[in-house]
């Protein structure tokens, strides 16, 4: 399974992969901008979903984790884990 999603001439998707599963790209190159940081104590990201958010913010989520993480796109960082206890 794989996400696309395009906001002015960025790609986000998400996939169903165990590394590197939440990626920007630039639509008019074709090329990975960057890997974007989906954190997991396990080493398994497996994602469902991604979206684009306000304020240059991602969200995403997966199985691999259990959770949900909105992603800061400039500063790298995970602002909110939402962890879904099952």
């Amino acid at each position: 399974m794989c996400i696309f999603l395009l906001q002015g001439t960025q790609i986000l998707t998400g996939s169903w992969v165990a590394q590197n599963a939440l990626q920007l790209w630039d639509f008019g190159e074709g090329l990975l901008q960057e890997t974007l940081p989906f954190t997991t104590a396990a080493s398994e990201e497996f994602l469902y979903c991604a979206q684009f958010a306000e304020n240059n913010v991602v969200l995403a989520g997966g199985s691999g984790t259990n959770s949900v993480q909105a992603v800061n796109i400039e500063s790298k960082e995970v602002h909110s884990f939402f962890q879904c206890v099952l």
